[in-house]
């Protein structure tokens, strides 16, 4: 009789994870009740809400050996962590620019849930036979889907930053920009670099220095607007950046070079202003 209510009372527990899980599910395309933060907060508290899931899904794999008693603990915090991140999705829903991303990762979060179920049912099989061979496959099994459409969301999630995505493509690009100035600088500065083939005037190069600067200007003006538009506006706006800037790196390196080789101080100087325009 003890074994029975036991057993009883484990069932009850699975099926209230369960159905809190199928209402986390029904409720993620749901208007949230404020919204507080940017898309890339959302963004961040999606990825830790993900690692919490795929935690736990880990963990439950671990417990099937070790501990399955244990399993019903796992599975909770299974269950909070996805409801976390229905909560996490709803506000992200309502600040992400691209319908068809939305519509994407609202698909993904539901599906996630799906497999989440099928985790907690696993658990729960196996803690009432953790014997069971075929159980303890079944849970693993579950938890490699769980780990698979954890993937899917974080994929979507970062399909609706692409702004962001070139932003920190920019700089990785502005940055090695720099380390080529400074390497060049380095060659100048020590005297073993000399043009033999001076490609134009400095004059000439000037005029474009100064002409590609104009549209610096103007690329960082817009940089600096489109942050309060769409994603796909930052990545436009950031990729042609890039562009000008290279171009700009590009045409103070030549006018370096068509300066006299005596000319030392003022090849320094055009190089470090490139630098701290790229820095900037």
């Amino acid at each position: 009789a003890v074994s029975e209510l036991t057993q009883t009372l484990e069932n009850g527990i699975i099926t209230a994870m369960v159905d809190e899980i199928r209402k986390a599910m029904a409720r993620v395309q749901e208007l949230p009740g404020g919204v507080s933060k940017t898309f890339v907060c959302y963004q961040t508290d999606t990825f830790t809400n993900c690692k919490a899931i795929t935690k736990n899904a880990q963990e439950m794999v671990v417990m099937a050996s070790a501990l399955p008693q244990e399993l019903p603990t796992y599975s909770r915090e299974l269950t909070n962590a996805y409801s976390q991140l229905v909560d996490t999705t709803q506000c992200t829903l309502a600040t992400i620019d691209s319908q068809n991303i939305a519509a994407c990762l609202s698909q993904n979060v539901q599906a996630l849930g799906e497999v989440c179920i099928e985790l907690v049912y696993s658990g729960g099989t196996l803690q009432t036979s953790p014997d069971d061979q075929g159980a303890r496959r079944e849970l693993t099994d579950s938890a490699k889907s769980v780990t698979d459409k954890v993937s899917h969301v974080l994929a979507t999630i970062q399909a609706g930053a692409v702004g962001i995505q070139a932003c920190n493509s920019a700089i990785t690009t502005i940055m090695s920009l720099v380390c080529d100035l400074d390497t060049i600088a380095m060659f100048y500065s020590s005297g073993a670099l000399h043009s033999e083939e001076k490609l134009g005037t400095f004059a000439e190069h000037c005029v474009n220095i100064l002409e590609t600067a104009k549209v610096l200007v103007d690329d960082t003006k817009k940089l600096v607007s489109s942050t309060a538009g769409t994603q796909e506006q930052l990545a436009e706006v950031a990729i042609q950046a890039v562009k000008t800037i290279t171009a700009e790196a590009e045409h103070v390196k030549l006018g370096a070079s068509s300066l006299a080789t005596e000319d030392m101080e003022g090849q320094l100087l055009l190089l470090q202003a490139a630098k701290d325009v790229a820095n900037a």
